[in-house]
């Protein structure tokens, strides 16, 4: 596989937007054109620590792409309350995501997508700001 880039374009404010993923391809000692990919209100993006997908969460799922053509693969939607999106996402080196949730009342949930391949989201924590 060739060295690409991929990286999201996040527009504010953050209900108002239409965010896309800008992939380039790196070929002959340069990039290429980019490849862009439209998720409406896109919230962060991480490449999967094998490669193999790119993963984005928007403010109500978490969407897993392929890394090369970013055509959707999978798609999760999250059970969330009333006022709560998904907002930042990692991928840790066990195959497992962190995904935080912001409230319009400064609280935050911790979620874990374990195992990441599966997607299934389960609350781990729940942290308030003051």
């Amino acid at each position: 596989m060739r060295p690409a880039i991929s990286t999201a374009s996040l527009q504010t404010p953050p209900r108002a937007r239409e965010n896309q993923i800008l992939r380039y391809q790196f070929a002959n000692g340069s990039f290429s054109a980019l490849t862009t990919k439209v998720i409406p209100l896109l919230q962060d993006i991480v490449l999967s620590p094998d490669g193999t997908q790119v993963i984005a969460i928007t403010d109500t799922a978490v969407i897993h792409l392929d890394p090369t053509t970013l055509a959707e693969i999978r798609r999760t939607a999250a059970t969330l309350g009333t006022s709560t999106y998904l907002k930042d996402l990692v991928v840790t080196n066990d195959g497992n995501a962190l995904i935080t949730t912001a409230l319009s009342a400064a609280a935050t949930q911790l979620l874990t997508c374990n195992p990441l391949s599966q997607s299934q989201l389960l609350q781990t924590q729940s942290l308030m700001y003051l």
